[in-house]
């Protein structure tokens, strides 16, 4: 909506070179969408159109305030509409929790100025910094800088994905209190997938006489894929970023920690959290699709696409908790391997020091004893670690 909405109030400096025809369908189309809008927001068409029309004058003002230079009052008047509800929470949190945290942005909106003010919430002593898919031009960064201020805006380090090295990153970022904003740009084309998959399966016969309820149907398809998309590649990206700490996790393996698991139970946790929430979402999806009379689910195709699309929640679900646990799962193990020889070393050279040469009793016994108290410790570690679970895809031991 918020992509096409400039390019629709565009009808009335259509280009000369156009035909008449052309002129004439592209009329017919923007009085079916407007119509189709008007019966989704039970809305009458001439509040639809004020609607688009605010929405197409903000797309112009949001690009404007990106790419065009802007004066500083101007930009700083623009700060001072957004609003943040959590701001004390995010202040607990900083005063509360020293660790490196990871800001992911899935967005809509003007979501570079809305991400800004985010961080210019944080606490002035946390290195601040950004993971881009581009560096950012000349007019951008200083349009920020003036809204933002010189010295906040030019302390965020900015990083670009191609020559992003986590493995070096991973010692900054654990090196002091520091955050890493991420941005999580919706795939392109999901909802265009998901239309092709419900005009695949077929649209039910009793709705296509009606030329607004078709159409309902088919904005209805693009909506769900559109949210269906951001599910999705938030899901990819949660397991992604997984399979890139994986091999780190070791050096924050703790088994004295009393979740069982090392310190990493949370995340466990959280996951199973992550993955039910599919479930549900799976529940729905299936209520939907087995309800509705599709029109080609006889066809052979339409079978196996319908079973694809019935399963694919699903499928997200378990993959969501066992991709990451099984990565997870190996580096325990690797760790708790390690560890296991070493306390072993350790405790074959303390029972090595059991014999002693000629020495008072005194000095004898209490060797013995803090000899004897340091075999029990470790054999206490020894026992935590066997008890330690591997990942949240294991039992308790």
């Amino acid at each position: 909506m918020s992509v096409g909405a400039p390019v629709i109030f565009q009808r009335g400096s259509i280009q000369t070179q156009s035909t008449h025809t052309d002129r004439a369908e592209r009329e017919r189309a923007f009085a079916l969408l407007l119509a189709t809008l008007s019966q989704c927001l039970h809305e009458p068409q001439s509040r639809c159109l004020k609607i688009l029309k605010a929405n197409a004058a903000y797309l112009s003002r949001v690009e404007r305030y990106r790419n065009q230079p802007q004066g500083r009052a101007q930009l700083q008047k623009h700060v001072a509409r957004f609003e943040f509800a959590q701001q004390t929470e995010l202040s607990r949190l900083d005063a509360e929790d020293q660790r490196p945290r990871l800001v992911a942005s899935i967005h809509a909106g003007d979501f570079i100025y809305g991400t800004n003010v985010f961080a210019n919430y944080e606490s002035p002593d946390t290195r601040q910094y950004v993971l881009l898919q581009k560096a950012p031009g000349e007019i951008f960064q200083r349009n920020l800088s003036q809204a933002f201020g010189e010295k906040r805006y030019s302390s965020r380090t900015q990083l670009l994905l191609e020559s992003f090295d986590f493995a070096q990153f991973r010692r900054r970022l654990n090196s002091s209190k520091s955050s890493l904003l991420t941005f999580t740009d919706l795939p392109p084309g999901f909802a265009t997938l998901n239309i092709s998959v419900g005009h695949l399966l077929g649209v039910p016969t009793d709705l296509r006489g009606s030329v607004p309820a078709l159409a309902m149907i088919y904005v209805g398809f693009f909506l769900s894929g559109f949210f269906a998309g951001m599910g999705l590649l938030s899901i990819i990206s949660v397991i992604a970023l997984h399979l890139r700490f994986a091999p780190h996790i070791q050096y924050a393996l703790n088994p004295d920690n009393p979740d069982g698991s090392g310190g990493i139970g949370s995340l466990g946790g959280t996951l199973w959290f992550f993955a039910s929430l599919i479930g549900a979402v799976g529940v729905l999806v299936s209520v939907f699709l087995v309800n509705v009379e599709w029109s080609y689910l006889y066809k052979g195709y339409g079978q196996v696409l319908f079973m694809l699309w019935l399963g694919l929640p699903y499928t997200l679900a378990v993959s969501i908790v066992l991709v990451p646990g099984l990565a997870v799962r190996r580096q325990v193990r690797g760790y708790k391997s390690f560890r296991e020889k070493q306390l072993k070393e350790e405790a074959r050279l303390f029972n090595s020091f059991k014999e002693f040469k000629e020495a008072p009793d005194e000095e004898i016994i209490a060797t013995k004893r803090a000899i004897n108290e340091r075999l029990e410790n470790i054999q206490t570690q020894m026992e935590k670690l066997r008890k330690m679970r591997n990942s949240h895809i294991d039992n308790k031991s």
